[in-house]
């Protein structure tokens, strides 16, 4: 696989204008934004409620919010008030678009930090109706976690990593689950023993890609990383993707999956970034505005 990272450059960027300053959500972190039928859906994060007398603290969040994209690099935001069942505040949590037959069908929620501790449990929402349902899960689930990653494949939800477990447990992750919105249940996924992948991740993120998903940077205790793993479904295995910005090591970014040209690419923006030296003392790592990619044009889709 001719898997390159590069650095995209020139980047111009060009500033959207609400078309409504006065509507908008408070400042936040550790939000989702989910592309649904060609609007995005934000939910949550950490909010800085002190802007807003009638929270006036700094905490997660379990609002909701969509952005419409309009002409002349205009916006706007409407925030809507969900019936069912409502998730608790949250951060860093996960929403995935869950396709059938090809059209987005609902969101999956899935974990995150909240006021008590890391979460577990599981929602569907279904935009039309604005209304959030609880699943009601049959057997074993992930534990309690955050900072992991999700995406979908073939309408099923994959997650894979983060922090978090159970009481006062804080461990990071490396398993891979599978949950089936059909039947309730989330199954543990099978691979072949490596001594070297998968390793613990947290602050990653996650694609599918040519019938294996992808998991990109994040860090542990004891390193940051600027690679990338992958699992085939076909062979049960992880294995390196080769996918490497040397000396860049970074986590807490965002990534997108374009199609690009004949081929596909996969955008990284932003995130927190430092080399982990062992030999000193550790040094806070810095935030980026970096844009870098990686060239798929050797897979298909």
């Amino acid at each position: 696989m001719n898997a390159i990272l590069q650095d995209v450059k020139p980047v111009v960027w060009v500033k959207w204008k609400n078309r409504e300053p006065d509507i908008a959500p408070l400042k936040r972190s550790g939000h989702t934004l989910t592309q649904f039928q060609g609007k995005m859906v934000l939910f949550g994060g950490t909010v800085n409620g002190l802007e807003d007398p009638n929270i006036k603290k700094v905490g997660p969040a379990n609002d909701m919010w969509i952005l419409d994209i309009f002409q002349k690099n205009m916006y706007g935001w409407q925030k809507i008030n969900p019936r069912g069942d409502v998730p608790s505040p949250r951060t860093n949590h996960t929403a995935t678009t869950v396709k059938k037959n090809g059209r987005d069908d609902f969101i999956f929620f899935f974990g995150g930090m909240g006021e008590k501790g890391k979460l577990e449990d599981c929602y569907r929402f279904d935009y039309s109706e604005a209304k959030f349902t609880k699943y009601e899960i049959k057997g074993d689930s992930p534990a309690p976690r955050a900072n992991h990653s999700a995406c979908c494949y073939e309408g099923k939800v994959y997650i894979f990593g983060g922090n978090g477990g159970r009481g006062y447990e804080n461990s990071i992750f490396k398993d891979l689950w599978v949950f089936d919105p059909d039947d309730s249940e989330w199954l543990l996924v099978p691979f072949k023993e490596n001594p070297t992948y998968p390793e613990l991740r947290t602050c990653h993120t996650m694609f599918t890609f040519n019938k294996s998903i992808y998991i990109y940077g994040g860090w542990n205790n004891l390193q940051g990383f600027s690679s990338a793993i992958k699992y085939t479904f076909a062979t049960q295995e992880w294995e390196s993707a080769t996918m490497d910005m040397e000396g860049y090591p970074v986590w807490n970014h965002c990534g997108l999956e374009v199609e690009s040209g004949p081929g596909w690419k996969y955008f990284i923006f932003g995130g927190t970034s430092k080399e982990f030296d062992e030999t000193k003392l550790r040094e806070r790592a810095e935030s980026t505005n970096k844009m870098i990619y990686c060239d798929m044009e050797d897979e298909k889709l």
